[in-house]
C-alpha cells in the first residue's frame, strides 16, 4: 500500500480541471496537460477509494487555496476594470469581496473539506465540531480580511482546541475587523489583567 503527501498546487490543478465541462476538457486537455495529470491521479485517487493507499494533505494546502482563489479573483477583476498589474498589492488590501466571490472559496474549500470528509485524504488536524468550519473560518480570514496564510492557521488552531483567548502583538490582528464568535483576539496587557484579576479571585475563595 502506497502513502503519499499531496501539495497544494496538485489539489488546486485537480480542482481547476474538475471546474471545467467535459468538452472543455477535452478541448483544452493539450493546453493544460500539467494540470490534467493532476486531475487524472486524483480522479483515480476517488474512483478508488483511497483504498490503494494513504494519501494526506495539510490544513496549510486549504488556507494557501483559499489564498490562491482570492487572488485570482483579484487579478478577473482588476483585468476587467483596467486596472495595471503592478497595483496588484495594493488593490488587493482595498478589494472588497461580493457574496458571489465568497460563494467562490466556500465552494473551492468545500471541494478540499469532501476529499477529507469521504477519506479520500487524510489529516489530524481537519476536526469537525460544533464551532464554525475550518473552511468558512478560513474563507473569512484570508479571503474577506486578507489576513496571512500563517496567521490564519494559527487562529484556526486556537479555535479548534477551544480556546478562549487568541493572544498577539500583531496591529493587524488587533484590528477592530477580526471578529469572530469562538475566540477572542487580544493583546498580552490586557490578558495579564485578566490573569491577575483570576489569581485575586482564587486566592479569595
Amino acid at each position: 500500500m502506497v502513502s503519499a503527501f499531496l501539495d497544494t498546487n496538485i489539489i488546486l490543478n485537480w480542482l481547476s480541471v474538475a471546474r471545467l465541462t467535459d468538452k472543455q476538457r477535452m478541448k483544452y486537455k493539450r493546453d493544460i496537460a500539467n494540470k490534467y495529470v493532476s486531475y487524472e491521479m486524483i480522479e483515480k485517487i476517488i474512483s478508488e477509494k483511497g483504498e490503494r493507499g494513504k494519501f494526506y494533505a495539510s490544513r496549510v494546502s486549504l488556507a494557501e487555496m483559499i489564498k490562491l482563489i482570492s487572488e485570482k479573483l483579484c487579478w478577473n477583476r482588476m483585468y476587467k476594470d483596467g486596472i495595471p498589474s503592478h497595483e496588484f498589492f495594493y488593490y488587493y488590501r482595498k478589494m472588497k469581496i461580493t457574496r458571489k466571490e465568497v460563494g467562490e472559496m466556500i465552494d473551492g474549500a468545500a471541494v478540499f473539506d469532501s476529499l477529507i470528509e469521504d477519506g479520500i485524504l487524510r489529516t489530524d488536524e481537519l476536526k469537525k465540531d460544533g464551532k464554525m468550519s475550518e473552511s468558512l473560518l478560513m474563507v473569512y480570514l484570508i479571503g474577506e480580511l486578507k489576513i496571512e496564510i500563517h496567521d490564519a492557521i494559527l487562529i484556526c488552531e486556537a479555535v479548534h482546541s477551544k480556546c478562549q483567548y487568541f493572544i498577539t502583538g500583531d496591529g493587524r490582528l488587533l484590528d477592530n475587523k477580526v471578529k469572530i464568535k469562538e475566540i477572542e483576539i487580544m493583546q498580552p496587557q490586557k490578558f495579564l489583567e485578566i490573569l491577575k484579576c483570576e489569581k485575586y479571585e482564587s486566592l479569595r475563595h
